[in-house]
């Protein structure tokens, strides 16, 4: 079930919304390889340090599809495969392994622009956080241990005025397995396999959450349920939910959160690194000052106020910390910071 919610008002209301929440895009990590690739535990290395380096800006997704990836005979007799997995394998073009995308993005039908070495993969998600977005995404479990049966609840709002066709997929993986790797030129028989797709909860390509032109401060829930394997270990396991752009299939954000956890914190998004500032006074009918925090290159520093309707007003370096938004109309605005660490959003209102 899918309902709209115009939230202007919880915008207007709420200011511990608009006072603490950071905004920022975060990144989702697509890898593709198998048990039987002797390469690919570097790979795993790679992402495993991306995780650490990036926190939750970043969602990692294993996928075990391929011909190094099928199961055989004895050592690798395990099938961590999957449908959905097979499915991106084949629409992606995978041939060399490993290979992986970030957010999906440069995908276009015959080529394989999108297709990154793990070389690669710290630069474009650099790239990706530091950029301004387009939606917030967040989700809530609620997951019942006798009947195996997780229920999960999205949450995506719109902070630009939009037209296009936009998803939102609900994928599961599964830390902490235990099953033979080949590394290198030995067989592993104890590896451990982090981040491992195990399902979709909404099928490959998700769930249509908007088609045309959708308001900048719309908030769109929508519910899934999905019975786990016995097998799985619930603990170990989590929710990637990610929101994309069905044109270009660029995903746009990303949350994740373990399937135990059960918390309610609709949109509390965190970034533990990045920066943050302060706005004061809000509401103002004048100047405003930014207080910067754990900015490290104050003069790399560049404010960006955007109005409700996504077009940027105003663009300059933050040569000190009182910007004059006198000459603005009355109404709401977002003032947008982009620094060396990423690109942060808090909401004015100008009266």
């Amino acid at each position: 079930m899918k309902k709209i919610i115009f939230i202007f008002f919880l915008i207007l209301s709420s200011s511990s919304y608009s006072q603490t929440t950071p905004f920022y895009r975060g990144a989702l990590l697509e890898y593709f390889q198998g048990h039987k690739c002797p390469n690919c535990p570097g790979t795993d290395r790679i992402a495993d340090s991306m995780q650490v380096k990036y926190k939750d800006s970043i969602a990692i997704v294993n996928i075990h599809a391929g011909f190094f990836a099928s199961p055989s005979t004895n050592p690798f007799q395990n099938d961590l495969t999957t449908t959905i997995g097979d499915t991106l394998d084949s629409l992606w073009g995978v041939s060399l392994y490993p290979r992986g995308l970030v957010s999906r993005t440069n995908y276009s039908i015959g080529n394989s622009n999108h297709l990154l070495s793990k070389d690669d993969w710290n630069d474009t998600i650099k790239k990706i956080i530091r950029s301004a977005p387009q939606f917030l995404i967040d989700h809530v479990n609620n997951f019942n241990s006798t009947t195996k049966t997780l229920n999960t609840t999205t949450y995506t709002i719109t902070l630009l005025n939009l037209t296009g066709t936009y998803y939102v997929s609900v994928y599961l993986t599964e830390d902490s397995i235990i099953s033979p790797q080949k590394n290198g030129t030995i067989i592993d028989p104890n590896y451990v396999h982090n981040n491992l797709l195990r399902a979709s909860l909404n099928n490959t390509w998700g769930t249509l959450i908007s088609s045309g032109t959708i308001t900048s401060g719309t908030l769109i829930s929508n519910n899934f349920s999905y019975l786990l394997n016995p097998l799985w270990k619930a603990n170990k396991c989590k929710t990637v939910c990610f929101v994309y752009d069905n044109s270009n299939k660029e995903v746009l954000q990303i949350s994740q959160k373990y399937v135990l956890d059960s918390s309610s914190t609709i949109l509390s998004i965190n970034e533990k690194h990045l920066p943050s500032f302060d706005i004061y006074p809000n509401p103002t009918n004048n100047f405003v000052n930014i207080h910067l925090q754990n900015v490290k290159h104050i003069d790399c520093v560049t404010v960006e106020i955007v109005d409700m309707f996504g077009k940027t007003l105003l663009t300059k370096k933050l040569v000190d910390e009182k910007i004059n938004i006198s000459y603005f109309p009355n109404g709401i605005y977002f003032i947008q910071l982009r620094t060396e660490e990423g690109v942060i959003t808090k909401k004015i209102i100008k009266q």
